[in-house]
């Protein structure tokens, strides 16, 4: 592949970076070149995406979950544990 459009090894770390740290101009011309020109490497960065996404969620869920311990439930444990 020519310089300008980058293997796909580059176009997946370019997709990484683009999800976390952004792209700077050129990386996202190079990603996206790659990206109309290789089918894979775009379904590659849409479904990093997708799991990004799901993951965020996931991560909020659990926030919102409260899991309390009765006073039972914790000296119980303070027990197994000195044993």
């Amino acid at each position: 592949m020519n310089k300008m459009m980058g293997s796909c090894k580059e176009a997946s770390e370019l997709s990484v970076k683009k999800s976390y740290d952004g792209l700077s101009f050129t990386e996202n011309l190079k990603f996206r070149l790659h990206t109309k020109m290789c089918k894979a490497c775009l379904a590659y960065h849409k479904q990093n995406e997708m799991l990004d996404k799901k993951i965020a969620e996931l991560i909020e869920q659990r926030k919102k979950i409260h899991l309390h311990l009765s006073q039972v439930q914790k000296d119980a444990i303070i027990e197994a544990v000195a044993k």
